[in-house]
């Protein structure tokens, strides 16, 4: 049952309740209230009668009967019993009156009911006055009260019966027509899971209180859409960077067992072939830390000083160049941080390697502190003398395998994974990377301006 049906049965199953249990509760007011009215004329008659009989030798009076408001007027019947029980007079019973044995001394003057003849009689009995030991037996029928209670409880329970349909009715369009945006998107959440991104909740026009769900389910839906379209791309791009190094190692193997080769024609094709592999090995290794980075923390945070950090890593990335090729310049003399210090090493090592295949043959690459750090952030730039990024590779310079026109064929060093690494690693540290221009005391090529919490910042954030 869903939860529309479920809402329109219970209130229906309340009104039921409630008006079925007002409509009996009036209508036995009303019944009481008549039968009320009955028992005083019918005791009223009684008396009459009773003074009658007395004056008049036991002969009922010409009166028609009761007449008691909407009841109308009640046809009476009268019996007149002696002092053994028999009847001496009698009026309008088609058959004997009950015995007057039937009739205690605790019932004078209280009505009951008795039938006769599978006929309900509604009756009262009283002495005689001046002859105390006779007693008189008046009352009238109840047909025409029960067909009024019977009239009465059908035309209540038609009205419960309309009620309750009316009010199912107005319930389910209330409820269809405030759970529309929950339908919604109920029905976005199914389509998404059965792998249909395509699919929209919109809320433009959805309530007040569904808009900002619905807004929430179409942006997790866009993200989902984005993330899933980030991941397939990403496979394609590591299958084709995985694939040229296999290509090549399988060629070269192939080639130098084709035909029997000299030990100097051995070595070329192994060194070939070594050269493939590492570009195999670096490759996986960024995949890898790209993977680690985005998942799960490895490693424990602690306090780490940004300056003898930048000077290592500049150490290590010269020495990976020829003298002569690049020249760094180190004018970072504080700053600090609160990290895992293997990921801020690899951090600054993909960004001045990065710098460093882009810069020309003796050019320099420059890292410093920028001079509006706070006691929140510290600002480090590094930059270089290259020809910088063309506009339109600014809003992709930081995903997976994008390298820009012209750089690949400048270099074939890397796979274009460095800058989505650092890009990572800066965010997992709360901070900020982006491409930002060149101010004064920047070299005139790309920069790139990393942003970390200082140490303080973290603590005064972890305490709060």
């Amino acid at each position: 049952m869903s939860f529309r049906q479920r809402i329109v049965a219970l209130v229906c199953l309340v009104t039921l309740l409630v008006m079925g249990g007002a409509f009996v509760g009036v209508g036995r007011l009303f019944v009481n209230s008549q039968l009320q009215h009955l028992d005083e004329a019918l005791l009223s008659l009684a008396r009459e009668e009773a003074t009658h009989l007395a004056s008049t030798g036991f002969t009922f009076s010409p009166e028609p009967g009761v007449d008691v408001d909407d009841t109308g007027p009640l046809l009476k019947h009268g019996a007149v019993y002696d002092d053994h029980g028999n009847v001496i007079a009698l009026i309008h019973f088609d058959a004997l009156p009950p015995a007057a044995t039937s009739f205690a001394s605790s019932k004078l003057g209280k009505p009951f009911d008795f039938e006769l003849r599978g006929e309900l009689l509604r009756g009262v009995v009283i002495s005689i006055p001046a002859h105390p030991s006779k007693r008189l037996l008046m009352a009238v029928t109840l047909k025409d009260m029960q067909g009024d209670e019977a009239l009465i409880r059908r035309a209540m329970a038609l009205a419960v019966l309309v009620a309750v349909i009316w009010v199912g009715a107005l319930v389910s369009y209330i409820v269809g027509r405030y759970t529309r945006g929950h339908r919604a998107i109920a029905e976005v959440a199914r389509r998404v899971s059965e792998g249909d991104l395509s699919v929209r909740v919109g809320h433009a026009d959805q309530d007040p209180e569904v808009r900002p769900m619905a807004a929430d389910i179409d942006h997790m839906v866009d993200r989902l859409q984005l993330l899933v379209s980030s991941q397939q791309q990403f496979i394609a791009h590591a299958a084709h960077e995985l694939r040229s190094p296999l290509t090549a190692l399988y060629g070269e193997l192939q080639l130098a067992l084709r035909r029997p080769r000299t030990a100097d024609e051995y070595r070329e094709a192994l060194q070939e072939s070594l050269d493939s592999a590492r570009q195999l090995r670096d490759l996986a290794e960024s995949l890898l830390a790209l993977a680690r980075v985005g998942g799960a923390p490895v490693g424990v945070a602690s306090r780490v000083e940004l300056a003898p950090l930048v000077s290592h890593v500049i150490a290590q990335v010269a020495a990976a160049f020829e003298p002569g090729r690049v020249v760094f310049e180190n004018h970072v003399t504080e700053g600090d941080t609160i990290g895992r210090e293997s990921d801020l090493e690899r951090l600054f090592r993909n960004l001045l390697e990065n710098a460093s295949r882009h810069t020309p043959q003796g050019g320099r690459v420059r890292v410093r502190v920028r001079s509006h750090a706070n006691d929140t952030f510290t600002y480090l730039t590094v930059s270089d003398e290259g020809a910088g990024v063309k506009p339109e590779d600014r809003e992709r310079i930081f995903e997976p395998f994008y390298r820009a026109a012209g750089t690949r064929a400048l270099t074939q060093d890397g796979a274009g994974l460095g800058l989505a690494i650092s890009k990572e690693i800066v965010r997992v540290h709360r901070g900020e990377l982006s491409l930002v221009p060149a101010e004064s005391g920047d070299l005139s090529g790309a920069c790139f301006r990393v942003a970390l919490l200082t140490a303080v910042a973290v603590e005064r954030r972890s305490m709060v």
